[in-house]
């Protein structure tokens, strides 16, 4: 006897109608314990939320997030037929052989996929996924003749320029020298070394003033591009790889710069007033409140139900509504922490740095460092970059 199918959940990357789009975001992201930019993205595209559940828990959560506005659909999947053992058998004729081809070319028609929720299924009067009746919601069938498109033909001459056009602001730039210079490995050398004398000095600026100072990518170009210059360094190909260098210096520069500051995040944003620690304070309260509620109220699942709806961790509004799933996820998520805070019961500050200093952890340094990249960062990267360009390949104008 073969498997039991399994199903999945599958959002469709639409949000059913009357719901706000920001107000279904941070739903999602209380179900699933991530932030709301997260569930955003999640949210914008069809994506298995979940995998290998029954039928009745497939429903169940498709149920779930219908209610907060995501529109999702229940799956079948089929289970991976089991292979027979080897037997001796005849040789088929050549009847047994042409009548295997052609029902192999016919379509198979004992399985059927659902028009509103697209589980592929045995064919049924009743959708087993969503329970729609197929004849309800089956398309009506229409031909369509595919759109011929009309072969184009490039005018004769169109790629030639106009020898009499007058010279534009286009050709008053021009190189040092009419012909593009051999590649020169001295210049390139000392241009490397500058990117990478430039990177560490960005870092050390950083980490002994404590400010990032976006200026110093302007040097940066300027120091490869003047470090080619002086060795002899001309032409375009100079200049492409000055331009690279310099890209690359200021961006490992500031991943330096940022990675360094990583771990004293907190102190650097409290410090500079970016962020006001006194704003927290609700939360601190409640969290504290929530913990003492969970160590001495709750003691079973039904305490726990009233509990999760009490203090905001379900969209439930009656204990019967809390699902099975959700209080899974609250133990496996919440159940610890609330513990720690309980039994450590920590001062506003130890609490704030320690949330911020968890939050921080969860991203890497590209994340942060994309984060911090502002407009003044791409005009310095943009300055930087054609400084070194300009100044490797010799480049003057009339």
């Amino acid at each position: 006897m073969g498997r039991a199918p399994t199903y999945n959940v599958v959002s469709s990357g639409e949000i059913n109608a009357g719901f706000d789009a920001q107000q279904v975001a941070n739903s999602c992201a209380k179900l699933f314990k991530t932030t709301p930019e997260k569930a955003q993205a999640l949210l914008s595209k069809k994506l298995v939320l979940k995998k290998g559940l029954d039928l009745e828990t497939a429903r169940a959560y498709v149920s779930k997030l219908d209610s907060i506005g995501v529109a999702a659909t229940v799956q079948e999947v089929m289970p991976e037929p089991t292979l027979k053992a080897h037997t001796l058998s005849l040789e088929p004729t050549e009847e047994e052989l042409r009548a295997k081809e052609e029902a192999a070319v016919k379509p198979s028609d004992d399985r059927i996929t659902c028009p509103k929720c697209n589980l592929e299924q045995p064919k049924a009067d009743q959708c087993a996924g969503c329970g729609v009746y197929m004849h309800k919601v089956a398309p009506p069938v229409a031909s369509s003749e595919a759109a011929q498109t009309p072969a184009t033909t490039s005018r004769p001459g169109g790629n030639i320029r106009n020898s009499g056009a007058k010279p534009g602001k286009e050709d008053e730039v021009t190189y040092a020298t009419d012909d593009v210079e051999a590649f020169n490995p001295k210049a390139i050398a000392a241009a490397a070394g500058a990117a990478l004398l430039g990177a560490l000095l960005w870092k050390a600026i950083a980490m002994t003033t404590g400010y990032e100072f976006s200026l110093i990518a302007w040097g940066i170009g300027g120091a490869v591009g003047f470090a080619a210059l002086a060795l002899g360094g001309r032409g375009l190909v100079t200049g492409v790889a000055c331009g690279l260098l310099a890209f690359l210096a200021i961006m490992g520069g500031k991943y330096m710069v940022i990675q360094s500051f990583q771990e004293s995040w907190f102190e650097i944003l409290a410090d500079s007033g970016e962020i006001e620690l006194q704003d927290f304070r609700p939360v601190y309260d409640s969290v504290i409140q929530a913990a003492n509620s969970y160590q001495t109220d709750v003691t079973d699942d039904d305490s726990l139900r009233n509990f999760m709806i009490e203090y905001g961790y379900t969209e439930a509004s009656e204990p019967s509504e809390v699902v099975q799933f959700e209080i899974d996820d609250f133990k496996r998520d919440f159940e610890p922490e609330l513990r720690r805070v309980a039994l450590e019961n920590p001062s506003f500050e130890q609490w704030v740095k320690v949330t911020f200093s968890q939050e921080i952890e969860g991203y890497s340094t590209f994340q942060l460092m994309r984060e911090d990249f502002g407009l003044l960062d791409i005009l310095f990267l943009f300055l930087g970059v054609g400084t070194a360009f300009q100044m490797g390949s010799g480049l003057r104008r009339h």
